[in-house]
């Protein structure tokens, strides 16, 4: 069973990239995310772990961000659905 916590996330978050406000965060975003894999590759062995999981958070929040809308719609379509069959 889907997570309504998670859905609930994915919604917000394609309420918010379908903002000009949230369009400009995500311009900047992908950029720092490309920066963190980069630095990733770069670190130092005593640096590694720390720069594996910010590339790794930004990466999956990055893909959060990009997959909600249509996610969003797919979960409210859902929703919708399952409020009609109750009504029946």
């Amino acid at each position: 069973m889907p997570s309504v916590v998670r859905e609930n996330l994915v919604i917000a978050a394609a309420e918010l990239v379908r903002t000009d406000v949230g369009q400009k965060f995500l311009e900047a975003f992908r950029p720092y995310v490309e920066e963190a894999r980069e630095s990733l590759v770069m670190a130092p062995i005593d640096h590694t772990a720390y720069a594996q999981g910010v590339a790794r958070q930004s990466t999956v929040f990055l893909r959060l961000l990009e997959g909600a809308p249509a996610e969003a719609t797919k979960i409210l379509e859902t929703r919708d659905a399952a409020k009609l069959r109750s009504r029946k």
